[in-house]
């Protein structure tokens, strides 16, 4: 495990001291670890989807405004000090950059065994880990786990405002009427939750490891699309059950798994371990590649791209452009005990 796992709030005195820092202010950096725009989709990955025939160029779709344009990989989905974390990682800032070295550097050829059909456990683990980047560590789901532990942060405040618990280091009553009121609000520090999903990376991509995949075959002449979300969860998932993710990885190839925990041989990664879960293809017919291509586009946060141009997912793009991954909370009463369970779902779908 590189560097250390230190934004966790086990004890009560430090969940207090994280709600303090949370809601009340967000601590500001330098600018001493300032470096150039990482990316946080690996251009390695985003070149699939580049036409041969025009330099290798890609046709992107961008959902507000319905603009269309032309593009290198090298020219999207990248951001500010992506790959640094100085806040939260002071003894090693820039071990989320490491990681996604790690596994992009080995991607190409991993996709390239995964075309032969001949997918060793090294390969599996090597797609695991950027998978498992990225379900985490982009833009998109990193302001996701703000917008819940948000809602957390105010729930909390309000539970604890009506329990008038005698011991809190500070009002929260008063806390509790001045969110009601609109007067303050909580905010979440990104970093936070970017440190929190960096340290569960390398869980997530165990996880991944050892979950049976099929990959889906495309043949049909209708590439898969892919976004600045390539990552998507599917419409209408039950609540409970383990989530299903898509990832195109080519426009030929796509992998789908869901993430059950209960497929781990172990609680700590062991890759001495055979990975559980089969590897098995399945062919796709242009109906389901056409299905498949507009879950990845509602689940894009601004872009899709495409090897050429193509009015049916220009279509598709115009149809879902206010689409997105959302969060809906949920409480559940703990009967005689006053207090209740806290719930979050993810989902698809579009303005309210």
């Amino acid at each position: 495990m590189i560097g250390e796992a230190s934004p966790t709030c086990a004890s009560d005195s430090q969940s207090y001291h994280v709600l303090r820092v949370l809601v009340i202010f967000t601590m500001a950096t330098g600018n001493a670890w300032r470096m150039p725009q990482d990316h946080y989709i690996a251009r390695t990955y985003l070149k699939h989807w580049g036409d041969p025939e025009r330099k290798h160029l890609m046709y992107s779709y961008q959902k507000s405004g319905l603009k269309e344009f032309v593009c290198k990989p090298a020219d999207v989905c990248r951001e500010w000090n992506g790959d640094l974390n100085e806040k939260y990682f002071k003894k090693n800032p820039t071990i989320l950059g490491q990681l996604r070295t790690i596994f992009e550097k080995n991607w190409n050829a991993a996709i390239e065994q995964l075309k032969k059909k001949s997918i060793s456990a090294n390969d599996k683990f090597i797609l695991s880990g950027y998978w498992a980047h990225l379900i985490t560590c982009t833009p998109q789901w990193r302001a996701t786990g703000v917008q819940m532990l948000e809602e957390q942060l105010r729930q909390l405040m309000h539970f604890l405002a009506k329990r008038k618990l005698k011991d809190v280091p500070f009002d929260a009553a008063l806390m509790s009427s001045l969110l009601n009121d609109g007067k303050i609000k909580a905010v979440a520090d990104p970093d936070f939750i970017k440190a929190m999903v960096t340290t569960q990376l390398l869980h997530i991509a165990w996880v991944l490891y050892n979950q049976a995949w099929t990959v889906l075959e495309n043949d049909t002449g209708i590439p898969f699309v892919t976004s600045d979300n390539p990552c998507s969860i599917f419409p209408d998932q039950p609540i409970g059950q383990p989530t299903t993710r898509l990832l195109p990885v080519t426009p030929r190839l796509a992998l789908l798994a869901s993430l059950d925990e209960r497929n781990l041989p172990a609680k700590k990664i062991d890759l001495k371990l055979r990975p559980n879960g089969s590897v098995s293809g399945k062919s796709t017919t242009k109906s389901q590649v056409k299905s498949l291509n507009r879950i990845t586009v509602m689940n894009a946060e601004q872009l899709v791209f495409c090897p050429y141009k193509d009015d049916g997912i220009a279509r598709l793009v115009a149809k879902y452009r206010n689409h997105k991954v959302r969060v809906q909370h949920f409480h559940k009463p703990i009967g005689a005990h006053d207090g209740y369970y806290q719930g979050v779902e993810l989902y698809v779908g579009g303005l309210e």
